[in-house]
């Protein structure tokens, strides 16, 4: 994750979006085509797909030139694609991620604050993405924050079956665990506003663990039940950071 700094972003890397870099791209690319279409120009015809999608985040990074030790995405990205003009589509999570989950401009999704949904716009008539993998004949599942909280979408993950080894199979929202100032955790005394705006984890803490352990291990679980479903998958993790307030695992204070 990201050192915090005095550095002020550069012009450039500010018009960048603060949502997951590739989200928007591969959302615009891939929600409104045919999918066979899209697999078609891979050499691998159907490839697994581990979407990972992280909150409130702007290009932070040492990978954008940033004064940031931020060395597993560094390395992500010199091994793929590195996107220098994704745009930020919203600036609250739930408008931005009914943008990016269907692949079109929130003027289009109507979808302009954290009560409305592209579902409750558009009914059955939208697909999204993961729900054109699932179509495609993908087994698809998610762990933690995807669609905005308590915004999550029944029709974009595979459902399984009591037989199946993987059993029912709707996606996980993990929660998202706030700082606990009064339950152990160390707190930011420098806020001014009721919540602080980071803090971390003690021996103390009577919840020793973050929001992204927990995305994690149900993520992991949910790769394991992909690989078991014996299909093509597309699972997807997201993680509620850097969205404030920020609360540090243990070691970092």
């Amino acid at each position: 994750w990201c050192e915090r700094s005095s550095a002020l972003p550069t012009r450039d890397a500010m018009m960048l979006s603060r949502r997951s870099l590739v989200a928007l791209t591969f959302a615009a690319a891939v929600a409104e085509a045919d999918v066979e279409a899209v697999l078609a120009q891979s050499s691998v015809s159907t490839p697994n797909v581990l979407y990972m999608v992280s909150d409130d985040m702007r290009p932070e990074l040492g990978c954008y030139g940033q004064p940031r030790r931020t060395p597993n995405i560094d390395g992500l990205a010199r091994e793929g694609v590195l996107f220098n003009s994704a745009y930020t589509q919203f600036a609250y999570c739930a408008p931005s991620r009914n943008s990016f989950m269907t692949g079109r401009r929130p003027e289009r999704t109507r979808c302009l604050n954290f009560l409305t949904d592209f579902r409750r716009e558009h009914g059955d008539a939208w697909v999204s993405m993961p729900q054109l993998f699932k179509n495609a004949g993908y087994f698809t599942t998610a762990a933690g924050k995807l669609y905005h909280d308590g915004m999550d979408d029944p029709a974009s993950w595979s459902d399984g079956n009591k037989t199946h080894p993987t059993g029912p199979y709707p996606s996980n929202q993990t929660q998202w665990i706030q700082c606990k100032c009064d339950e152990g955790d160390v707190c930011d005394e420098s806020s001014k506003g009721p919540k602080p705006n980071f803090c971390a984890i003690t021996n103390a803490s009577r919840v020793p663990y973050t929001d992204e352990d927990l995305a994690l291990g149900e993520g992991l679980k949910r790769l394991d039940h992909a690989l078991a479903s014996g299909k093509p998958w597309y699972v997807a993790i997201g993680v509620h950071r850097p969205h404030v307030e920020t609360r540090l695992p243990p070691g970092w204070w």
